[in-house]
C-alpha cells in the first residue's frame, strides 16, 4: 500500500517541480517560497532510506556503489565539520549537505521504495514527453513574443521560471530525449532535423554564451552514440568549416560592433585572446586555492569547513543575504532567523578580495569563481571534492552502459537513455561554470532520470519473473 503511495506521489512531485517556477516567477500566481519545495523532499527521502536502510538491493551493483559514494562523503563532510566547529555556521552547512546529496538520496530511496518499476517508469516516460510540449508551447507563446519586445534573452526559461541558465539542463534533457524518440519512431531526416533546429534555436535564443561549448559538445555525444561514430567523424569537418567561414564574415564586415542583443562574436574575442580572460576569477581561483593550501595546509585535508569557502551554501548565506530579495535568501534567512550575511577569513582573503567579480563581455561568468569542482575540495577536503567529482563522472559512464544494455532489450526506453548521456556529459562540464550540483532543478531531474534509465536497463520483458503491470 505505501509503495503504491510512494509511486503517485514521486511522479506527482516532479510534475510540480518542473512546472512551478513558471507559476512563481513568471505569472507569479504561486508564492515565492514553493521554489522550496525540494527540502521537505530531501527530508522524507533522508528518513525513509534511514527506515529501509536493512533493505537488501540485489544485484545491483550501481546501486552499492553510489551507496559507497554516498557514505564516504559523509564521513568526510562529518569529520570537516568537527575539525572546524569553531568557525561553520551550522545552517550553511546543512545547505551544503543537502545541496551536494539530495539527488543521491532520491536515486537509493527510489531503488528502496518504487515497486512495479515497469509502469512507473511508463509515467516517467509520459513526464518527458509532455515536459517537453508543454516547454515548447510556453516558449512560443509567453516567451518568445516577450524575447521580441523587449529584446531580453533572460525570458527565454521555459517552465524553469526566470532562470534562463538553469532551463539549459532541461532544454538538454528534452533534445536528447527528442533525438532518441525520432530514432526509435524511424522519422524522416528532415523531421528529425528541423526538430532539433528548433531546440538549437531556444538555446540559441537563450544567450548562454558561457555553456555554448559544453552544449554542443554534449549534443556530439548523443549523436555518437545514437547515430555511431562515423556520423560525429563527420560531422567534425563541418562545423570547422561553418565555424571558420562564420569567423571570416565576422572579421571581414566587422560585425562584431554592429551586432546586439545575441552577443556570441564574443566567442572570437576570447579564442583570439585566450590569455587575456586567463587571468579573471573563473581560472584565478584555483591559483588562489593554492595559495590557501601553502598557507593553511589543513585546509588540504579537512577544509575550510562545509558551507564557509564558495559552496552555493556559502553564497546564499553570504551574498545573496547581503542583498535583499535575492534569490531564495530571504525565506531562508527568516526560517533560520539569520539577517545578517556569514564569512569566514579564508573566503574573505582568498574569494571576497582574491578576486574581482566584474562584467566581462557584458557577463560575469568569466569572472564569477564559484565552481561545483572546487566547492567540496575548498570545503570539506580533497578526498570529499574527490569523491563528488567520481560520482558524476560513475554516472556518464554508467549511462553508456546503460545505453548498450537498453538498445538490446528496451528499445522504447532509448529516448531516456540518449536524454541522460547528454544531461549527464551537460552537467559534468556545466560544473565549470557555477555550482550546479547544488542546483536542485538540475540534479533531481538527472537523479531521476539516472534511476530510471538504471532499472529498465536490468529488466528484460523476455524473463520469465517480468512484472508485466
Amino acid at each position: 500500500m505505501f509503495k503504491n503511495i510512494f509511486n503517485k506521489f514521486i511522479i506527482v512531485f516532479f510534475y510540480f517541480f518542473f512546472i512551478s517556477r513558471f507559476f512563481s516567477e513568471k505569472l507569479k500566481i504561486l508564492p515565492k517560497y514553493i521554489d522550496l519545495i525540494n527540502f521537505p523532499l530531501f527530508f522524507l527521502m533522508f528518513i525513509l532510506f534511514l527506515f529501509g536502510i536493512n533493505k537488501k538491493i540485489e544485484n545491483d551493483e550501481t546501486y552499492n556503489k553510489v551507496l559507497r559514494f554516498v557514505i564516504f562523503y559523509s564521513i568526510t563532510f562529518i569529520i570537516s565539520s568537527v575539525f572546524n566547529t569553531n568557525k561553520v555556521l551550522l545552517e550553511s552547512s546543512v545547505l551544503f549537505y543537502i545541496g551536494f546529496l539530495e539527488g543521491p538520496f532520491l536515486y537509493l530511496t527510489m531503488n528502496k521504495f518504487i515497486n512495479k518499476p515497469e509502469g512507473f517508469v511508463k509515467n516517467v516516460d509520459k513526464i518527458f514527453l509532455v515536459l517537453l510540449l508543454i516547454n515548447i508551447v510556453f516558449i512560443f507563446t509567453v516567451d518568445l513574443p516577450e524575447f521580441l519586445i523587449t529584446g531580453n534573452p533572460d525570458v527565454i526559461s521555459g517552465t524553469y521560471g526566470n532562470n534562463t541558465y538553469q532551463f539549459s539542463f532541461l532544454l538538454m534533457i528534452c533534445g536528447g530525449y527528442l533525438l532518441g524518440y525520432n530514432h526509435v519512431k524511424k522519422y524522416r531526416t528532415s523531421f528529425v532535423i528541423i526538430s532539433q533546429i528548433v531546440i538549437l534555436a531556444i538555446f540559441y535564443l537563450s544567450q548562454f554564451r558561457a555553456a555554448v561549448p559544453f552544449f554542443l559538445i554534449s549534443y556530439m555525444i548523443m549523436l555518437g552514440y545514437l547515430y555511431g561514430k562515423r556520423l560525429i567523424y563527420r560531422l567534425i569537418p563541418i562545423v570547422l568549416f561553418l565555424f571558420f567561414v562564420t569567423w571570416s564574415i565576422f572579421f571581414l564586415t566587422n560585425a562584431n560592433e554592429k551586432i546586439e542583443g545575441l552577443k556570441y562574436n564574443d566567442w572570437f574575442e576570447i579564442i583570439l585572446n585566450p590569455q587575456e580572460f586567463l587571468t579573471y576569477g573563473k581560472f584565478k581561483i584555483y591559483y588562489n586555492v593554492v595559495d590557501m593550501w601553502s598557507d593553511y595546509p589543513e585546509t588540504m585535508m579537512i577544509g575550510t569547513g562545509p558551507g564557509n569557502f564558495m559552496s552555493r551554501a556559502n553564497y546564499t548565506f553570504s551574498y545573496e543575504l547581503r542583498v535583499a530579495g535575492k534569490g531564495v535568501s530571504a525565506f531562508i534567512g527568516d526560517f533560520f532567523g539569520i539577517k545578517n550575511p556569514y564569512w569566514t577569513n579564508l573566503h574573505m582573503k582568498y574569494v571576497y578580495n582574491g578576486i574581482k567579480i566584474e562584467p566581462v563581455l557584458g557577463t560575469y561568468q568569466l569572472s564569477n569563481p564559484y565552481t561545483s569542482y572546487l566547492a567540496s575540495i575548498t570545503e570539506i577536503g580533497i578526498f570529499g571534492g574527490i569523491y563528488i567529482i567520481v560520482m558524476y563522472i560513475f554516472m556518464f559512464v554508467s549511462s553508456i552502459r546503460f545505453l548498450k544494455k537498453i538498445r538490446t532489450i528496451r528499445q522504447e526506453y532509448v529516448p531516456l537513455s540518449i536524454a541522460l548521456i547528454g544531461g549527464s556529459s551537460y552537467v559534468f562540464m556545466l560544473a565549470f561554470l557555477e555550482n550546479y550540483w547544488e542546483m536542485a532543478r538540475v540534479t533531481l531531474p538527472l537523479w531521476f532520470l539516472f534511476w530510471t534509465v538504471n532499472k529498465m536497463s536490468k529488466i528484460n520483458p523476455e524473463c520469465e519473473d517480468y512484472d508485466h503491470t
